[in-house]
């Protein structure tokens, strides 16, 4: 099962309704699997729920937490025994991601976190650190076999209530995820970044770009304004796919015996956005709006 989770406060515009929206129409395009929609505003997603070409299957309301980082991931938890698939609303899928499941045997499987940020310069840094960033998933897209819901949910809640006691409510998610994974030490199969590129890194890829994780807020803002209209979201889930149309087929140079051939993504420049990202390719293809 796929599974977000949107914590929109009822005196705030739901951007993280809207933004689950959009991602699992995405979804919907590659799957019938079922897709779970944990939210703080079951009001307004079940009136959402009566329009036709709805992408989830079912709601599922979850009150008592106010930070919705601890409302991210209590919602795992709720998956206990069962696989899923925890994906942040600001994602935009472009395949059946749920055939990682037949990769192997693992209990968690993601993305790491960009490599650039370790600021790892000698032998004695990445001693002190590589066994740290191995378990240094991103949270955004989160492979998760059942048995393993319930442990990594409870462990990275406790890690994530501490750190927010000592420094506040601001905190992030990601430090606590990395701690509960080194305390439990699960079955890791590292993804490369097709199933979790994000566009604020940038960076090269081979081949097509399964999952792109941004921000598209201003697009988002209009969709609500809009109330919710399901033509602008598929207009701009085929503008963000146009990302994968930017993968050119080229070939190595002879190095033995046979020619290889790959696919090769032109780098992004690191937190350019969405629109520097995408613009050439767009302009390439001459598209519009």
């Amino acid at each position: 099962m796929f599974i977000y989770s949107a914590f929109d406060r009822p005196d705030a515009p739901p951007v993280y309704t809207a933004e689950a929206l959009v991602s699992a129409r995405s979804l919907r395009r590659y799957t019938d699997k079922p897709i779970r929609l944990l939210t703080s505003r079951p009001d307004l997603v079940e009136a959402l729920a009566r329009r036709p070409d709805f992408p989830f299957t079912d709601i599922v309301p979850l009150e008592g937490d106010e930070l919705p980082k601890a409302f991210k991931i209590r919602s795992i938890g709720t998956m206990a025994g069962s696989d899923c698939i925890f994906l942040d609303t600001d994602t935009v899928i472009y395949d059946d991601i749920s055939r990682v499941f037949e990769f192997g045997a693992f209990d968690i499987a993601g993305v790491h976190m960009p490599y650039h940020r370790e600021e790892i310069v000698t032998m004695a840094d990445a001693v002190d650190k590589e066994s740290r960033r191995y378990y240094a998933l991103n949270s955004g897209v989160l492979f998760i076999r059942g048995a393993f819901a319930g442990p990594i949910s409870e462990a990275w809640g406790e890690s994530f209530a501490r750190a927010a006691a000592r420094h506040g409510p601001q905190i992030m998610d990601q430090p606590q995820l990395v701690s509960a994974l080194l305390k439990l030490k699960p079955d890791l199969w590292p993804l490369s970044q097709n199933y979790n590129y994000r566009l604020m890194y940038g960076g090269v890829v081979s081949g097509t770009i399964f999952v792109v994780h941004t921000h598209y807020r201003r697009d988002v803002a209009r969709i609500i304004k809009a109330d919710f209209d399901t033509g602008m979201m598929d207009r701009l889930i085929e503008r963000i796919g146009f990302i994968n149309a930017s993968v050119e087929k080229v070939t190595l140079p002879p190095v033995s015996m046979q020619t290889v051939p790959r696919h090769k993504l032109s780098r992004h420049r690191p937190r350019s956005g969405l629109a520097w990202a995408l613009g050439p390719i767009r302009r390439r293809l001459g598209a519009t709006g």
